[in-house]
């Protein structure tokens, strides 16, 4: 059976796989780099326009994946786990040696390891400093203590996730690494932050505002689920219990079942937990 024009696929460097005549119609072959995301300040500043067209742009503006399709920002890309054969697994190695990946390198162990530092932040930059710098670093602590992190391998990086059967996950896969917004590659300087709302946690994930919502409830809900069956109430009433309750830097991951619902790098966001300093 032959396939039709759109079942046909096509790729683009861009946006991946798309259909033939998506293909077409949207001169895929002209596409140009996608702009850098909306800086988080942005957002509250489009928060306090008023008038029906400035909450519409408000609500574009708070990073729907409808938005970020509009300026270019791809959806996550998955790859899912399969069988590497021993041909893959020797040609991985020698790339690896062939790029020097394969020798021991030195990263960060604890959150006061990694923890944003300003002075490193300006070497890091190019700005020049003398040795030893001024904050009381070493120079080989500047890649740890600047942004965007490059360690994409740590589970509080906000470039890549891993899912519990071992798929990858690229939340950005437009970017590399080090094309990370500054301000927003690891998921614990934003809970450092404090408090961000449902259309922030979207942005900078990836993910949809309703999204974040529906995983905040979980998590609410399974915090209140004990109490609900201590009151002697079913395990349906700890929605209504949920409701008085908030997710934040005191909650546990386990309680409250943020862990098992989403990556960890936005549990961390939500919860406020990370590393110990």
């Amino acid at each position: 059976m032959s396939l039709s024009a759109l079942d046909k696929r096509e790729v683009c460097a861009l946006h991946g796989w798309v259909g033939r005549r998506i293909f077409q119609q949207d001169r895929h072959d002209l596409c140009e780099a996608p702009p850098e995301l909306p800086e988080i300040n942005d957002l509250e500043e489009d928060n306090g326009a008023g008038g029906d067209d400035a909450d519409e742009e408000a609500v574009e503006a708070r990073g729907s994946r409808t938005s970020a399709r509009r300026r270019g920002i791809p959806p996550k890309k998955t790859f899912a786990v399969r069988r590497i054969t021993q041909v893959e697994l020797a040609a991985g190695r020698s790339e690896l040696q062939a790029l020097g990946g394969d020798e021991s390198y030195a990263r960060p162990r604890t959150r006061g390891d990694c923890r944003w530092c300003p002075v490193c932040q300006l070497v890091r930059d190019g700005a020049p400093q003398g040795v030893p710098l001024s904050c009381g670093h070493q120079i080989a602590e500047v890649i740890f203590r600047s942004r965007p992190c490059v360690f994409a391998a740590c589970k509080f990086s906000l470039y890549l996730d891993v899912s519990e059967t071992g798929s990858i996950i690229l939340n950005f896969p437009h970017l590399e690494p080090g094309q990370m917004p500054v301000d927003r590659s690891c998921s614990l300087d934003l809970s450092d932050r404090g408090p961000m709302t449902l259309e922030e946690v979207a942005v900078v994930t990836n993910l949809t505002r309703e999204r974040i919502r529906q995983v905040e409830l979980k998590a609410l809900i399974r915090r209140a689920r004990p109490t609900a069956i201590a009151m002697g109430l079913g395990a349906g009433d700890a929605a209504t219990i949920g409701g008085s309750h908030r997710v934040g830097p005191s909650a546990d991951l386990e309680e409250t079942g943020v862990e098992g619902a989403v990556p960890s790098d936005v549990s961390t966001i939500l919860t406020g937990n990370g590393w110990d300093s």
